[in-house]
């Protein structure tokens, strides 16, 4: 219960709140173990649609009924005076306000996403509007808040969820009918029978084939023959645009992955072909509770030859736990939604593995800029080797006697661009020939392949034999083509790291595509600027190695001055 007490201190700490979070504290308290804040998200929601009158009148014996509907028994005489203490005191929008914020566990959508939603869809009277995977249903209350005359709809696969999805309906008088137990990719099975004119959904972004059941596998597998997938967002999309009248908009919010890997191409050349894709908008990082990477807003309709493409990713205003759009953030994404002029469909089909990241088309940083790719630098590319505990527990020692060191070589070891010593050392007895064979050499380079990366460049190893661990990749370059430390200085520049964006995969974590990593475009300067910048960068990281070495002796004496005085 302690966390979704933090979570209102955080979410009502306006002077108003203040009661109703110290209500809600006693209540859960009061309540026992058995009620959940869902449990007691729903019976303030059921309490916020009575009338004062029927709130004067209530009886335990009604109280005690209601909480039983919510799924919990334990609720004492004492917290029912404090609910109808509560609900008597404060009005309607404050008690819907903490329900919600009590309702939110990790799994919501924040309600600046809804609302950005809502304005992309363009709501009109008489609407059929749908939230599949409703969560808790606070899409569709917010969009009938806008426009009462539409025909909600809302499913979702969690009873919890569909409980507290009811309840908050029922708080605005909308027919709690309206909301089902269901899955939509149902509708992949031909289960579904109706269509709507708006469709929201915030399905859970990049999940694999393996949190499926047996039944929802059965609706996909005509898919599994005809595309590859890496996640299940584009199977979730194609239900979504199944259900979707002709004429309407869907809106779902997207991987990073999803947008521009490349085992999703297939299926984001077919939506292009069949003019499904409207807009895409690159939303900001840490947007929700439960996923901090990027995320992208998609917004489907028909016979769209070209697609907006707008980035959203820097418009935003940060919060204590995530951000969040104010009203002047989301007029501003609206407005560039409005100008974009848009991309044609035939120039995104040949762009690099079709990708959706609008960043991609909107900036030119090498229009005026001669360049080659990093390929044509590129000797090969060594893969570290994944090493399990019992691999680590046989191969790495504690030290090595003899004249040469054998070590592994892990991304902690990278600070500021520098190789530090690793404290690694392995046994080169146990070593096997594959593991040989992944030897770093002089002027190789070293790049982490997990975000945010890192780099250096190895050099002056002498007697020490280094080898990479699974997460690093070995960048060898062809010999004299182009200085290890010139390439180091364009990645840290702002160039070079858009560039290494463009070449991160991963649908929640960012990961370094090797193959991507070949087609980073490198600047072609002449060669004398060339060694001057490699030998300026390669100076600068001298100095910070022996400035670094000189801090942690620093820190050293510091924390031994008391044993040398004694000594």
């Amino acid at each position: 219960m302690i966390d979704y007490l933090d979570w209102l201190k955080f979410e009502l700490d306006d002077k108003k709140m203040v009661d109703i979070r110290n209500h809600i504290s006693s209540i859960l308290e009061l309540s026992g173990s058995e009620a959940s804040a869902y449990n007691i998200a729903a019976l303030l929601l059921d309490c916020a649609a009575l009338d004062r009158k029927t709130i004067d009148s209530l009886t335990f014996e009604e109280a005690k009924q209601a909480a039983i509907n919510q799924s919990f028994n334990s609720l004492s005489d004492k917290a029912f005076l404090k609910i109808k203490n509560l609900i008597k005191t404060v009005d309607k929008d404050q008690l819907n306000r903490a329900a919600y914020c009590l309702s939110v566990d990790g799994e919501s959508t924040p309600i600046s996403i809804i609302r950005l939603a809502i304005s992309l869809l363009n709501i009109d009277r008489g609407d059929s509007v749908a939230d599949l995977c409703c969560g808790g249903g606070y899409f569709l209350t917010e969009a009938y808040k806008q426009e009462s005359t539409i025909k909600p709809y809302g499913c979702d696969n969690d009873s919890k969820s569909v409980e507290l999805a009811k309840a908050r309906c029922r708080a605005i008088r909308i027919p709690e009918e309206c909301i089902e137990q269901a899955d939509i990719l149902n509708a992949l099975g031909e289960e579904f029978h109706r269509k709507f004119d708006k469709i929201f959904s915030n399905y859970f972004m990049g999940l694999g084939l393996k949190t499926l059941t047996n039944e929802q596998l059965n609706y996909i597998q005509n898919l599994r023959s005809k595309y590859k997938f890496s996640s299940l967002d584009w199977i979730y999309n194609i239900a979504i645009c199944k259900l979707l009248n002709y004429g309407g908009k869907a809106v779902a919010i997207l991987s990073a992955g999803s947008i521009n890997n490349k085992r999703d191409e297939s299926i984001r050349k077919k939506f292009l072909k069949t003019g499904l894709i409207e807009t895409v908008i690159a939303l900001p990082e840490r947007m929700f509770p439960y996923y901090k990477g990027l995320s992208y807003l998609v917004v489907f309709s028909h016979n769209n030859r070209k697609v907006k493409m707008v980035d959203a990713s820097s418009i935003y205003t940060p919060d204590r736990r995530i951000n969040t759009f104010t009203i002047d953030n989301l007029k501003e994404i609206t407005s560039l939604v409005n100008k974009a002029e848009g991309v044609e469909v035939s120039e995104i089909l040949t762009s690099e593995y079709t990708s959706l990241d609008p960043k991609e088309y909107l900036y030119n940083d090498f229009a005026n800029i001669d360049n080659h790719p990093f390929k044509e630098y590129i000797k090969c590319i060594i893969k570290g080797r994944i090493l399990s505990a019992a691999d680590m527990d046989n191969l790495v020692v504690n030290n090595f006697d003899g004249d040469e060191e054998y070590k592994l070589i892990t991304p902690n070891d990278i600070q500021d661009s520098v190789l530090f010593d690793s404290n690694l050392y392995i046994d080169p007895k146990k070593m096997d020939i594959d593991m040989d064979k992944l030897e770093i050499r002089n002027g190789d380079i070293i790049i982490t392949k997990g975000y945010p990366f890192k780099y250096a460049v190895a050099d002056n190893l002498y007697n020490n034999h280094l080898y990479p661990s699974g997460n690093i990749y070995v960048i060898r370059l062809k010999e004299n083509s182009i200085s290890p430390y010139y390439i180091l200085a364009f990645f840290d520049s702002k160039l070079g790291q858009k560039e290494l964006e463009r070449a991160k995969v991963g649908s929640v974590v960012g990961i370094l595509s090797s193959e991507r990593l070949k087609q980073i475009r490198i600047p072609a300067l002449p060669t004398d600027k060339i060694s001057l910048i490699a030998n300026y960068y390669s100076n600068a990281l001298k100095e910070i190695k022996i400035m670094k070495s000189e801090i942690e002796q620093k820190i050293k004496d510091k924390n031994n001055c008391l044993e040398r005085y004694f000594n």
